[in-house]
């Protein structure tokens, strides 16, 4: 049974208001086309500054909604991305799995039922935490460590880190869509599932910590994928520099 509601996405991540869309069904995983690889996609950066005497920057790579490929790849509904009933596309993990009430039928004939809702996001992506609980449009992120050198330098001498956004998928479904979904979602059984893999365990969060107990802190995750190479790297240069001059440690 299908749920009416709205989904709107825009290369700024906001959310937009969007008239009630009719909504599509994708009962087996949609099969993307060839070459769709996210990143293929990605033409777009966007640089935000600050003040307080110092500059910085945050590169986020957003898709291209001109390429043909976005809406063959990314948006097969157009500007809808919540489908109802529906499974993840090929190949993509659901993320943040839960069960919530909601009314179906007309205005006057509304029943409460119960609502499985997940979203979707393309392999090598996720979905923070912090994007997910109060954003209308969610987007999958994926970040990039770049590094450049000078001509004859050993070692890079700069380094970029972007985000990479593409947007995420809403799927819902009803108990009485079960036996139409292939594969069947794992039942949600009170507690949050952060994530699921068909075919594998789904990851389930503790009830202690559902809605909210454990959130996504991103200076954290940008420390781990980007300081952590970095001071490495600083350490191995270091660590040779201090050997090519002699010293008591080196001999």
């Amino acid at each position: 049974m299908a749920l009416s509601t709205t989904a709107s996405f825009t290369t700024s991540f906001t959310a937009s208001p969007t008239a009630t869309l009719p909504i599509v069904a994708f009962t087996t995983p949609f099969p993307q086309p060839i070459n769709c690889a996210p990143e293929s996609l990605l033409t777009t950066t966007v640089s935000h500054y600050s003040g307080f005497g110092t500059t910085e920057s945050e590169t986020f790579l957003l898709p291209d909604t001109s390429d043909a490929r976005y809406t063959a790849c990314l948006a097969p509904a157009g500007s809808q991305f919540s489908f109802s009933p529906a499974v993840c596309p090929d190949g993509w993990p659901a993320w943040w799995l839960g069960s919530m009430s909601a009314l179906s039928g007309t205005a006057t004939t509304a029943t409460p039922t119960h609502v499985s809702t997940a979203y979707c996001c393309a392999p090598g992506y996720s979905m923070p935490y912090e994007n997910y609980p109060d954003d209308s449009s969610p987007s999958c992120e994926q970040a990039f460590l770049q590094s450049t050198s000078s001509t004859g330098d050993m070692f890079p001498s700069t380094w970029a880190l972007s985000v990479a956004k593409v947007p995420a998928w809403h799927i819902s479904w009803q108990p009485t869509d079960l036996p139409t979904l292939s594969p069947q979602p794992p039942a949600i059984e009170g507690d949050r599932i952060t994530r699921w893999v068909p075919g594998s365990d789904p990851e389930r969060e503790p009830r202690d910590n559902a809605w909210g107990g454990r959130s996504f802190n991103p200076g954290l995750f940008y420390f781990l994928v980007a300081g952590i190479p970095i001071i490495i790297v600083v350490a191995i240069v270091a660590c040779l520099t201090g050997c090519f001059h002699p010293c008591n440690h080196c001999r």
